[in-house]
């Protein structure tokens, strides 16, 4: 196709959008074809849009991002002669599969359109429309900017709407989804030259399904976790038809950063974030909850749903510690604003099975009693080793140390550095005349399952002022650091004259 064609259809896009009724015209907007009847409520933050301009009432897709704020396409926010109509023309429905149908409608208090938007180019089409009231479905999540892995090129993603279901045919009555692969932006750009915008647009399609007419403003959607995030919203096609092999239909690029940030600027959001990425089964996870949006950090009180059910009653804060089986597992987040809005943010977390190494055995043929998970935690704190202070004994004979060494058997379950340090008080430090309470140290990197010693070396200039008290206290200290983390294990050691 040629870029003064893409040009052309981007145009009349803009035209039908708003209200033409021409059906040439009309069948060069976005549209799905090939799709399926969508599973009862399967997409709770599908929302149909109608504008009324008093002679035509035109209908476009929407997505609930938080409580109040639908988004959609700047295209269909505005009249024949390119004003944002008043917020009184828009009634929205939500809750329902069908269009004109059941679930609730919201009337809508603003608009706005993004400044950038042109329909001449239809670069920047989305539009915010804020809700009179809070609706109470949970928001659809926006896909982050730094999530570009989830919506590479080939990717499965889904569209969803009650758009046509063929070039010049009918709506549907039923919301339809139908799966498109993602394009790449050379692909697009090929299909159709200058009229792609790839700072600000994607494609996706080009095969047997697409979205239609009646579909503008909904979303493009892609797997994230057990669901979905919006990565485009549903923008224009071809004049060519619908579902034109070898031509994809363009998207408005959610995931560039200059859109996201301006959706993330105006609508309350949060997104969650683990301390700890791909845990094991028992780690001690930190989740926080990242606020974006107007007064959404100096809201209410973040509240979190950690086991599943639905509730948003296991922990409050922007941070919540989490402990987790083994599996999949999904976590929620939610705060509430004065003004009855809602953000709400969803994320899955793939815990790992936890590793032992079986009583005995290790890679390098030494033995010692089974080695938990690295990481599994006993009430009351997190053990990342197995110390066994076998050589030194927690007594041990203090003629070792004057000889300039120390040793302590340790056993990772994976690789491992550790540092181990023998401390004396304060008074001992000051009554031998030290001028560290650190007498000793050493190091060992254990590559993988294994037992091991560090070595605890003592300078010479500690080592003769040691030869004086026939008994020594202190504390061997050893951390150790493994899968990102470290954590410490102390054990109270005494040196004495003889054995």
């Amino acid at each position: 196709m040629s870029g003064t064609t893409g040009r052309v259809a981007a145009a009349l896009l803009a035209v039908c959008a708003l209200g033409a009724t021409d059906a040439r015209a009309a069948d060069h907007s976005a549209r799905i074809v090939g799709g399926t009847p969508s599973a009862s409520g399967a997409w709770p933050a599908q929302a149909h849009v109608t504008g009324d301009q008093g002679l035509v009432a035109t209908g476009c897709g929407g997505t609930l991002v938080s409580a109040r704020y639908v988004l959609t396409a700047a295209h269909c926010v505005g009249n024949a002669f390119g004003a944002v109509l008043a917020p009184s023309a828009f009634t929205v429905r939500l809750g329902s599969d069908m269009a004109d149908r059941g679930g609730q409608t919201y009337a809508v208090d603003a608009v706005t359109r993004h400044e950038g938007w042109t329909s001449s180019t239809t670069e920047n089409d989305l539009a915010l429309l804020h809700l009179a009231q809070p609706a109470p479905q949970e928001p659809q999540t926006l896909i982050a900017e730094d999530e570009t892995a989830l919506w590479a090129p080939g990717t499965a993603a889904k569209v969803i709407g009650w758009g046509l279901t063929s070039t010049n045919g009918q709506g549907s009555d039923v919301l339809l989804e139908a799966p498109l692969p993602m394009v790449s932006d050379d692909e697009c750009t090929r299909a159709w030259n200058d009229t792609f915008k790839p700072a600000n647009q994607v494609c996706a399609g080009g095969g047997s399904t697409d979205s239609c007419q009646g579909d503008s403003g909904g979303p493009l959607l892609v797997p994230r976790g057990d669901g979905f995030a919006t990565v485009g919203i549903v923008s224009y096609g071809t004049s060519e038809g619908c579902a034109t092999p070898g031509i994809p239909s363009v998207y408005t690029r959610i995931g560039a950063p200059a859109l996201n940030q301006w959706i993330r600027a105006r609508v309350p959001t949060l997104r969650i974030r683990p301390s700890v990425a791909g845990p094991r089964a028992g780690t001690a996870v930190t989740l926080t909850a990242d606020a974006s949006g107007p007064a959404t950090a100096a809201a209410g009180q973040i509240v979190w749903d950690l086991d599943g059910d639905g509730a948003f009653d296991d922990a409050t804060g922007a941070t919540a510690p989490v402990l987790f089986a083994a599996g999949r597992r999904t976590v929620r987040a939610a705060v509430a604003l004065p003004d009855g809005d809602r953000a709400v943010a969803r994320t899955t977390i793939e815990v790992r099975p936890a590793r032992t190494v079986p009583a005995g055995v290790a890679a390098n043929g030494r033995t010692l009693a089974a080695i938990p998970d690295p990481f599994a935690a006993p009430a009351g704190g997190a053990a990342l080793l197995r110390t066994q202070i076998a050589r030194p004994a927690r007594t041990f004979a203090l003629p070792r140390l004057r000889g300039s060494r120390l040793r302590a058997t340790i056993a990772c379950a994976t690789a491992c550095s550790a540092r181990a340090t023998l401390v004396v008080s304060a008074a001992t430090a000051r009554s031998l005349g030290l001028r560290s309470r650190t007498i000793g140290s050493g190091t060992a990197k254990l590559a993988g399952a294994r037992v091991a010693d560090v070595t605890v070396r003592v300078p010479t200039a500690v080592r003769r002022k040691l030869l004086a008290p026939r008994v020594l206290r202190g504390e061997l200290r050893i951390r150790v650091r493994a899968d990102g983390r470290t954590l410490s294990r102390t054990a109270a050691v005494t040196g004495r004259a003889t054995r």
